[in-house]
Order: structure tokens, then sequence, then C-alpha cells
């Protein structure tokens, strides 16, 4: 399917404005550009409105019009967006400026958007992200005081941090500690505040070893934590290899379904996320956990994980994921040895050849407790790998991977804002 050249009109002046905007274009399909942030007076609606911040957002998308629509609307929702007063105050507005060429004059939807040309809270964003779509005399007439460019946006494109959030009694890291509503929910909260760009909610261990809980289990441990972090403005992803789980939790809220079958564990699962139109994590996967290990073999690693890995991206394809709802993860530590690790590692240009964004998984997992044994030939306790973490995250930023699924959010996010910087010297 051919992809359209589609502009994003962001705007938020309630709440933390600029997390808002963050938001939103995490989640956005085939994000390319961003926009300065400008900062702008309220235009109309009721007196005493905090001012906004807005910006535009470039996409290539395969999504069409009407589904691009329903989209935004959808992430208007999961802010808590509710549209009541004319021009009021608004966690998160988002809004089709144009779509292509298309001329669009539906009750729902008119494309160009109309007014656009008139705000210069619109049009100062717009130009410099499409200075090529620009009308040559264009000159606005609204806000002509009101608006103040403020520095670049971050955009996510650098680097996402997924936290990782187990529901779970026996998860190798830190199972027990977040088996209990309360005490997940707050951990969830506590790592979206520390810069998570996503929280990853799991309810079954997938650690070597590690036997199968029932669905029913899975459900119970989950759908409590999803719906309350997801009413709270935290984008969730839920980490699951069963498609009725993916279900119930993006009607619950979550915007992501993290599978690390990649599709092999559940016959139903690609059907399923194709319906739920949410982006989908596909990782290379061979086996449950209980017999993980048994299939640690390999002619060459990343050869094979790259044919394995595109052989089940066409099967998702062919029963209607989108190519742009596709991150794929080499699964780090599934299936794999320590030296299988490290060589996925070295060769990320390879895995990136495949075009899609990629996720790296390795955080506290065992190779790196066995690369930091002490004298005696003790394996460091997986608490005690953070550092490591952070150590992969930055190597890995720097190559510009999608994201990172990490324990430890903060070291993960101060580690990408030291390869940012550098990113940035010319």
């Amino acid at each position: 399917m051919n992809k359209v050249e589609a502009f994003i009109a962001l705007g938020s002046n309630l709440g933390d404005r600029r997390a808002a905007l963050r938001f939103a274009i995490d989640g956005l399909p085939g994000v390319t550009n961003v926009s300065h942030v400008y900062e702008t007076d309220p235009v109309g609606g009721p007196q005493g409105q905090g001012p906004y911040l807005n910006m535009v957002v470039a996409l290539l998308t395969t999504l069409g019009p009407f589904e691009l629509l329903a989209h935004c609307q959808q992430l208007e929702a999961s802010m808590g967006r509710i549209r009541t007063v004319l021009d009021g105050p608004r966690t998160l507005d988002v809004d089709v400026l144009l779509y292509g060429d298309l001329v669009i004059n539906d009750t729902d939807l008119i494309v160009p958007h109309p007014r656009m040309w008139e705000r210069r809270f619109v049009m100062e964003p717009l130009a410099d992200v499409a200075p090529h779509r620009m009308p040559p005399d264009w000159e606005c007439s609204i806000a002509p005081g009101g608006v103040w460019r403020t520095e670049p946006f971050e955009p996510e494109s650098t680097c996402r941090v997924m936290g990782v959030l187990n529901v779970t009694p026996d998860s190798f890291s830190d199972g027990g500690l977040f088996d209990k509503d309360a005490s997940a929910i707050e951990h969830g909260l506590t790592l979206w505040n520390q810069g998570a760009h996503i929280i990853d909610v799991g309810g079954e261990s997938t650690r070597p070893g590690a036997q199968r809980v029932s669905e029913t289990l899975e459900l119970f441990r989950v759908l409590p934590v999803v719906s309350a972090l997801c009413s709270q403005g935290v984008r969730v992803s839920i980490d699951t290899t069963r498609s009725a789980v993916a279900r119930a939790c993006v009607a619950a809220g979550a915007s992501m379904v993290n599978d690390v079958s990649g599709g092999l564990g559940d016959p139903q699962m690609f059907q399923q996320v194709a319906k739920l139109a949410v982006p989908y994590v596909l990782m290379h996967w061979r086996s449950h956990s209980a017999h993980m290990t048994e299939h640690a073999r390999y002619d060459d690693v990343v050869v094979d994980v790259k044919r394995e890995l595109l052989t089940q991206v066409r099967h998702a394809m062919s029963n209607g994921i989108r190519e742009d709802n596709i991150v794929i993860d080499p699964g780090i530590g599934f299936s794999k040895t320590a030296d299988h690790n490290w060589k996925l590692l070295q060769n990320l240009n390879d895995l990136k050849q495949l075009g899609f964004p990629l996720l790296i998984g390795a955080s506290r997992k065992r190779f790196l407790g066995e690369l930091l044994s002490d004298d005696t030939g003790a394996t460091r306790e997986a608490t005690q790998r953070d550092d490591a973490t952070a150590a992969i995250t930055t190597l890995v930023a720097y190559q510009g991977v999608w994201g990172v699924r990490v324990h430890d959010v903060k070291g993960s996010v101060d580690a990408i804002r030291v390869v940012s910087r550098i990113a940035k010297v010319r």
C-alpha cells in the first residue's frame, strides 16, 4: 500500500502540555518530522484559559484519511479530551491539516483544515516541516502577536524508553514486587514520571524455564493495572502472547501490543492485532520459556534471526497488520546464548536493514550478569545490572534504534539524553 504525506496539528493548554504533545507524537504512525513548539495565546473560547503549546507533525502513513481522523480522536480520548465547550481548554487537540493533495468536504472531516491558512499558530509550525506546502502570498490574520517560538521539540526518533512493569510473582528480576494492583499501578506511574514513553505491562513471566499461566489468571493480573494507568493518561503496552489478552487490554486503553512470540504463540494474534489497528512489537522467538534454551542453535545467528523475523513480518502483513504498525525485536535472551546476544548487538545495522523500527530488550538479562561476574565466578544479581543496561542503551541509541525496554527507566532516559546531545554537535 502506498504511503501518503499528511500533516497533523497538535495543541494542549491543560496539565503537562509537553507530555501531552509527546504522547501524541508517540502514538501517531509514521512520524517523519516535527516542528518547533510554539506557545500561543488562546483564540476565542472561555476567558481565563492558559496559553497553548502548539506544533505540527509530518507523517508518511498508509492510513486512509478517515482512519487517520479516527486515530487522532482516539489519541485525544486517551488523554481525557471531552468535547463540551467550543474552543475550551483541552489536554490534547489533534487535527488533520493536510492529507496528500486531497480535498475532502465531509461532515466529519474537512481537508485542508478549515481556517488553517489564517491561523498563525498553525502556519508557523507548518512552515517548519513543510515549507513546500506554504502559499507564496500567505499572510496570517489571527493572533499576529500572540505566538512565541520556543525550543525545538526533541523528536522521539532518538530512542524511546519502554518501562517494564511485571505484574507477576516469578519474573527473573522483579518478581513479586509489583504483583498487587496498588503496587503495580504506583510503580507504573513512577516509571512514567521518570520519563518512560510507554509502560509495558505483563502478567506472565517469560524468564527461561518459566511455566505458563492460564489466560484467566493473566487477565486477572493485568486488566486492572492497564485500565488504571490508561485512565491517568499513561501510554500502555500489553506484553502478551495471547490474542484474547491483547484484545481485552486494548479495549481497556492499551495502545500497543508487545508479543514476545512474534505471532507464533497464538494463531489468532495477527488477525486480532490487525483488527485492533495498534502498533505491534514482533519479537524473534522459537519456543515457550520452559524449553527455549533447547532451541539456541544457529548457523549464523544474525542471518537466521533476520530470516525468521522477516518470515513472521510477512505473515503479519498478509493477515492485515499495517507495515507502519510493526516494530521488530531480535529477542535478546530468548533461545540465545550470551555469545548470540553479543553478536546481535554488534550487528544492529544488519537488523535495521529489514526496514522496521527496532526495539532492544537487554535489561538486566543473564548475559550481563555473567559478564559482570565477581572473582569467584558468581553471576551478578539482576538488580545490580542497571549500569550495564544503561551502557547497552547508550550504544544502541547511538545507532538509532527505535526503543529500549528497561527496568531502570531513569538510567536509560539519562543515557539517551547524552546521546541526543552528542548528536546535536555540528
